[in-house]
């Protein structure tokens, strides 16, 4: 149980991390419930708070849009409605499109032909940001 709680005490946690750890350590489904379960009384997990690190940190940092974001919180089987609220409180408008112009005049700077597929090549750049 400590040693479940400074894992999470480290860094935000999602159940899914949580479980895949305690997994590793050879818990078992009993165990893993009970401690889950503890954590999450004890405030140590939190789906909402996790969210909104997550978003804050993937836009700011490695700078994913809202689709991309989206789906990756989803794989962590996540609440869409905790998933929406973080990308609505975390995510300044303005800033996104600030953010995607930069991203769009890089990646066009980066390219040295003037073919069509530049074009194609800047749309897939931009969707792979989601």
């Amino acid at each position: 149980m400590q040693k479940a709680a400074n894992y999470c005490a480290k860094a935000e946690r999602c159940e899914l991390d949580l479980f895949d750890k305690l997994k590793k350590w050879g818990a078992t489904p009993e165990q893993t419930f009970k401690i889950i379960s503890y954590l999450k009384d004890e405030n140590y997990l939190s789906a909402a708070r996790y969210c909104k690190v997550y978003v804050r940190d993937k836009f700011k940092f490695n700078n994913w849009g809202r689709i991309k974001i989206r789906a990756m919180l989803r794989a962590k089987q996540l609440p869409i409605h905790v998933i929406d609220a973080a990308l609505n409180q975390e995510i300044d408008e303005n800033l996104y499109q600030q953010t995607l112009i930069k991203l769009i005049r890089t990646k066009v700077g980066d390219i040295k032909t003037s073919d069509g597929s530049s074009f194609l090549r800047i749309y897939n750049y931009i969707s792979s940001r989601g």
